[in-house]
């Protein structure tokens, strides 16, 4: 599954995470965590499945999982107070409420990036998007 929300993208195929078009090391319960709450978003997700999944056969106290929602918070630029994307439902647990959707295949190119087209001894800057070359006067590049 690969999502794309806000300014960050989630591959569980390939077990990475991009925010800002860069690669972040998130751990790997933090990981899962994000994947579980996606996968049925936006519904919710009571404390105890979430604890049960995430650490199987293991008692921990209930701060464990607070402090594992507050690492995701911190590493998608969510903020508990104002969120946008984790929603905590008091009581019962916590749901992905944010705009998210499937992501392209290809990694997003960090800000500020610049493409260019070598062609002979010209340098042609690309636009962001789709760009036509060809005889077409408004082609990025055409034939002098």
């Amino acid at each position: 599954m690969r999502v794309g929300f806000g300014e960050c993208v989630f591959d569980g195929d390939t077990r990475e995470f991009f925010r800002a078009g860069t690669s972040v090391h998130i751990p790997a319960k933090t990981f899962r965590l994000l994947e579980l709450l996606l996968e049925v978003r936006p519904k919710a997700i009571p404390k105890e499945r979430l604890t049960e999944t995430l650490w199987p056969g293991v008692f921990v106290a209930e701060g464990n999982l607070a402090r594992l929602v507050a690492e995701l918070r911190e590493a998608i630029g969510d903020d508990a107070h104002d969120p946008k994307f984790l929603r905590t439902v008091h009581g019962f647990g916590y749901a992905f409420a944010g705009d998210a959707e499937p992501a392209s295949a290809s990694t997003p190119p960090a800000p500020g990036t610049v493409f260019k087209l070598i062609w002979k001894d010209r340098e042609i800057a690309l636009r962001e998007g789709e760009n036509i070359l060809g005889r077409a006067p408004d082609a990025v590049a055409c034939r002098p």
